[in-house]
């Protein structure tokens, strides 16, 4: 006997999106729902992807064959995509990259190479035209992961997220200033001494919401740019 679809509306998707706890359950989803997938869905099953991934501590197969699946979907729909989609999107690609080691190998996932087309030559350049509508945790999302990936932006690209952020970093969560820092000094890049201590400023103003974790990849990520701390903000 034929079991019916239950038929869902694209907001309750994503809902059912958020609760797969396996890879398989996120996988058997997409296709039975594949044809109502709109961008916020789309988003949602990446980013659940990639904390399933992460979760799992390596790539199955069944991860590369959703990942296609759902990297098909998006790209008709890739004009609407906002700036928090498409952060989300790089930080879940950029997962999924950073955790495949061979065992995307042996499945024939390529896995470098997805990262490279999906968000370097597609998701960054989307996101860099919304540049302007980003906050600070969507440009802190999408340069951790570059980074992470092993990937580099490049200069202009930097300068031009470091300002964006700078717009909403009064108002940022220390990780995301971390992350960014981190971000920064891992890519060997270097930014303006007046902007970092803009940045310095805004996490010492928010230090207890800090992890000693934050704080500590912050104070690394300061030394490894040459940026001195004040007495009073260490």
């Amino acid at each position: 006997m034929l079991c019916a679809i239950q038929v869902l509306k694209p907001q309750q998707l994503t809902e059912r999106t958020k609760q797969c706890s396996t890879v398989h359950q996120l996988q058997e989803l997409v296709r039975q729902y594949s044809s109502i997938m709109n961008h916020i869905s789309l988003a949602a099953a990446f980013k659940q992807l990639g904390v399933l991934d992460k979760q799992l501590g390596s790539t199955t197969g069944d991860t590369c064959l959703t990942l296609d699946k759902l990297w098909e979907l998006t790209q008709p729909q890739l004009g609407s995509l906002d700036t928090r989609a498409l952060s989300g999107i790089i930080w879940a690609v950029g997962q999924l990259q950073d955790s495949s080691g061979t065992a995307a190998d042996q499945h024939g996932a390529a896995t470098d190479s997805r990262y490279d087309t999906m968000a370097m030559e597609c998701l960054l350049p989307a996101f860099m035209q919304q540049l302007s509508a980003a906050n600070a945790q969507d440009v802190s999302m999408v340069m951790y992961s570059v980074a992470n990936a092993g990937q580099h932006l490049s200069a202009e690209q930097v300068q031009q997220l470091l300002a964006q952020l700078m717009h909403s970093a009064g108002g940022a969560h220390p990780q995301a200033i971390k992350d960014t820092l981190w971000a920064v000094a891992t890519m060997g890049h270097r930014a303006p001494a007046e902007l970092l201590q803009r940045l310095v400023l805004a996490f010492s103003n928010k230090v207890q919401q800090a992890s000693p974790q934050h704080i500590s990849i912050t104070l690394w990520a300061l030394a490894t740019l040459g940026q001195q701390v004040p007495a009073p903000q260490v």
